[in-house]
């Protein structure tokens, strides 16, 4: 399965340690793959996203999208589950949609037909401490693919 490397806009070609945190590995759905054509981002998708190195806490590190009482909305987080898409996992499914100048993350799995989900954008929220999650915002946050070579 093909990698590709995501950066938030405006760090295009800088690829040092300022943006470490700013990778991320894409997988695809089973149920996708046999469509998928070599290269290519599909928009509009579900898809399980996780970061390419592991976690301090040994939990998966697959997304999925909890409420964070500290910030007192809905975020990203580490722990999903990767695969079996179904009401089970539907906090676990994202979406790849383009934009204007790239493309953002939305939370609007359709992996359940008979679930009731809200479709959101996710952008950087300073949270407690003025730590920075991604989480849901009215400002997307705009990212650029990159093919891992």
């Amino acid at each position: 399965m093909k990698q590709y490397a995501v950066m938030m806009g405006g760090v295009e070609g800088n690829q040092g340690l300022e943006t470490l945190d700013n990778w991320f590995k894409i997988e695809k759905t089973k149920d996708v793959i046999q469509r998928r054509i070599k290269g290519v981002i599909r928009v509009s998708t579900d898809v399980n996203i996780k970061f390419s190195g592991s976690t301090m806490c040994h939990e998966s590190n697959v997304w999925k999208f909890k409420y964070d009482k500290n910030i007192k909305q809905y975020a990203v987080m580490m722990g999903g589950v990767e695969g079996n898409p179904g009401p089970e996992t539907l906090d676990n499914w994202f979406k790849i949609e383009k934009t204007l100048f790239g493309y953002k993350f939305v939370y609007c799995p359709s992996v359940c037909s008979t679930c009731k989900v809200m479709c959101k954008d996710l952008g950087i929220v300073s949270g407690f401490s003025g730590m920075q999650r991604l989480a849901v915002s009215k400002d997307p946050l705009s990212v650029n693919f990159y093919k891992n070579v």
